[in-house]
C-alpha cells in the first residue's frame, strides 16, 4: 500500500462504531451481504439498447451467489433472440459479479442483467421472505404451461383506431365493437392439425404458435376458439351469439375455399359462456392448464344449431 506524504504525517485515530452491512431479507433469512456467496434469490431486470429498439426481460434463480437459473424473453428486435439463445448458455454457472462483467452479446440484456443486479444485491427479490427461496425450474413457472412469454401486441392509427394483435391467449382474430364503433370484446379462433388439436382439447396443454396449422392451401383440420373475452357490461347471450355468428361466417368462408373444419374446441372462463355454448351443442370435456373448461362439438352439429338460432 502507498500512502502520500500528508498521510505518513497524520497521527493516528482509531475507528469508532461499525454495525456493518444492513441485513436484508434473503429466502425466508436476514443477511448480511459481505461476500458475493451471501446473495441468493430469484429476481428479474429489465434492460434496453441504446436506440430503444429492443426489451429484454431477465430473470435469474441465485443460490449462494452462483446463477442457477436463467429465463432471457426479448421484445422488439429479431437479433436479440439470436442474443438471448448465447445469454441463456453464457448465464447459468456464473457468479452475479461474473455476470456483471460479462459480455451478455446485446446491450438490452446486458443493461437487463445491471437492474437486476441492482434488485439483488439489495435484497428486492421475488423469493425474499421464501423460506429456501424458489426452486430451480421457477422461471418456466413463470411462463406457464405453455413455456410461452406473456406478450401483448396492439397496433392503432388515427385514421382507422386500434387494432388488437396478440393477447395472452394468443393471436387476436376478431373483434367485436358497439354502436360508438368501439372495441367491446375479442376472440381467439385457430386451424389445427389433428395432433395438436389433440393435446389441446385433452387439457395437455393451451394453443402454441407452432401449432397453429397453415391452411390456405386447403384440406381438413380441427379448430379451436382460445378466447371469447367481452366487456362486462357487454356481456349478453346477444354478443355472444353475434361472435358465434362471425365464427360462422369464417367457417363458410373457410368451406368455400376448400379449408374443411370437423370438430371445435372451446376455452370457457365465464359461468355465462359456459351456459351459452352448452346451448350451442357443445359438451363439456375437462380442464385446460389455466383452469378454463373445455369444450368441443362437431363443426356440422354448432352450424346447424346457429342456423337454427336467431
Amino acid at each position: 500500500m502507498i500512502y502520500t506524504q500528508e498521510i505518513k504525517n497524520m497521527c493516528p485515530v482509531a475507528q469508532g462504531v461499525h454495525h456493518g452491512a444492513a441485513p436484508c431479507p434473503t429466502e425466508g433469512n436476514w443477511v448480511q451481504y459481505k461476500e458475493i456467496k451471501d446473495i441468493s434469490g430469484f429476481t428479474h431486470g429489465i434492460g434496453w439498447c441504446a436506440p430503444q429498439q429492443g426489451a429484454c426481460k431477465l430473470s435469474l434463480n441465485v443460490k449462494n451467489g452462483v446463477i442457477q437459473e436463467a429465463l432471457v424473453e426479448t421484445i422488439g428486435c429479431s437479433g436479440m433472440t439470436h442474443s438471448a439463445a448465447m445469454a441463456a448458455e453464457i448465464l447459468p454457472g456464473l457468479t452475479v459479479l461474473e455476470a456483471m462483467n460479462t459480455d451478455l452479446v446485446c446491450d438490452a440484456i446486458n443493461t437487463a442483467m445491471r437492474e437486476l443486479a441492482l434488485q439483488i444485491i439489495y435484497g428486492r427479490t421475488q423469493s425474499a421472505f421464501s423460506e429456501d427461496g424458489l426452486a430451480i425450474g421457477a422461471g418456466l413457472e413463470d411462463l406457464g404451461k405453455g413455456l410461452r412469454s406473456q406478450v401483448g401486441t396492439m397496433y392503432g392509427t388515427l385514421e382507422k383506431g386500434p387494432r388488437y394483435l396478440e393477447m395472452a391467449e394468443g393471436y387476436v382474430t376478431g373483434i367485436a365493437l358497439d354502436e360508438n364503433d368501439e372495441i367491446i370484446g375479442y376472440c381467439d379462433l385457430y386451424p389445427l392439425e389433428d395432433d395438436a388439436y389433440a393435446d389441446v382439447i385433452s387439457g395437455k396443454c393451451i394453443v402454441r404458435d407452432s401449432m397453429i396449422e397453415l391452411y390456405s392451401l386447403g384440406g381438413e383440420f380441427n379448430a379451436y376458439i382460445a378466447m371469447i373475452a367481452i366487456a362486462p357490461e357487454y356481456a349478453t347471450q346477444t354478443q355472444y351469439l353475434m361472435f358465434f355468428k362471425w365464427i360462422k361466417q369464417r367457417l363458410t368462408e373457410w368451406k368455400s375455399a376448400d379449408i374443411i373444419i370437423k370438430n371445435i374446441g372451446i376455452s370457457v372462463y365465464s359461468s355465462f359462456l359456459e351456459k351459452f355454448v352448452t346451448k350451442l351443442g357443445f359438451t363439456y370435456v375437462g380442464l385446460n392448464p389455466a383452469k378454463g373448461k373445455i369444450y368441443e362439438t362437431s363443426c356440422e352439429a354448432l352450424l346447424s344449431r346457429l342456423e337454427k338460432t336467431k
